[in-house]
């Protein structure tokens, strides 16, 4: 799970580890019943995730524990739950409002760049099996304007232009 995401996927995953030792050993401080139970699935996840690839069954399982964890543990420390009332500061509404807006615009572009990218990539994919260059030669070329930072769109253009010298291939920056 954690060897194809990089160091940041090996910090996430060793922070929800620590979060269930955390929380088991709460259990048991706490003298829970299932304490034992949360120990064993725990440490069996631990293992099934660390030494096996993972699947999306064991995923879904890994979170459903987390879940149940979560929720067992809240159950303990009902009283420990802080709650804010933002009903007297309209401020704070509208700026988080804002923000999120803001992002979800922000992702929507740059995901809509990605999508439209890879859209016209397939479509020089497609004109390459129906042996049409002209197609092949102007979908790279939106494919690489749209997105320019995907290498693949880049060499694919590149060999494209190598290969087939009749049509102008200028570089884009």
């Amino acid at each position: 799970m954690w060897a194809e995401s990089g160091i940041l996927g090996l910090l996430t995953t060793l922070m929800l580890f620590l979060y269930i030792v955390r929380e088991v050993n709460g259990l048991f401080t706490e003298k829970d019943s299932d304490a034992l139970m949360y120990a064993l699935l725990g440490g069996y996840l631990l293992v099934i995730l660390t030494f096996f690839p993972p699947s999306y069954i064991m995923i879904v399982l890994f979170f459903i524990y987390l879940l149940a964890l979560a929720q067992r543990s809240l159950h303990h420390e009902k009283e420990s739950v802080n709650t804010f009332n933002l009903s007297h500061m309209p401020l704070a509404y509208v700026s988080l409002f804002v923000i999120g807006i803001c992002i979800v615009s922000a992702v929507g572009y740059f995901a809509g760049k990605t999508y439209a990218s890879e859209i016209y990539f397939k479509r020089s994919i497609d004109a390459i099996r129906t042996n049409d260059g002209r197609e092949v030669y102007t979908n790279l070329q939106k494919a690489v304007q749209v997105n320019p930072y995907i290498e693949k769109y880049r060499n694919q253009f590149a060999q494209m232009c190598i290969r087939d010298r009749t049509y102008r291939c200028i570089p884009m920056y």
